[in-house]
């Protein structure tokens, strides 16, 4: 296993604290082990993140109840951040 270390600004540390918090992950570390977990793999649709996150929380670690209007807000956010930052559009290898 490989260690990432990330430098962050404050104000996106606690954004990610916040998010981290709601979705129920006991630390940013996680939630951000958790979304590069799902967006490293190749073609994840719905079903495949969903057994993603319930393989994660059968390992004891933290849990979010993953539902439709929880995938649309997330993906939602993601198109938005994409937006922010330049990164791929839909259709352009991302969800």
């Amino acid at each position: 296993m490989v260690r990432l270390t990330i430098e962050l600004p404050d104000d996106v540390r606690n954004r990610l604290q916040s998010r981290a918090g709601a979705g129920g992950f006991g630390s940013v570390e996680h939630y951000a082990r958790a979304i590069l977990e799902a967006t490293a793999e190749d073609e994840l649709d719905d079903a495949a993140v969903e057994q993603l996150l319930i393989e994660r929380a059968s390992e004891g670690g933290p849990t979010i109840e993953f539902t439709s209007d929880w995938a649309q807000q997330f993906r939602a956010e993601v198109r938005q951040r994409r937006e922010q930052t330049g990164g791929p559009k839909t259709g352009e290898g991302g969800p």
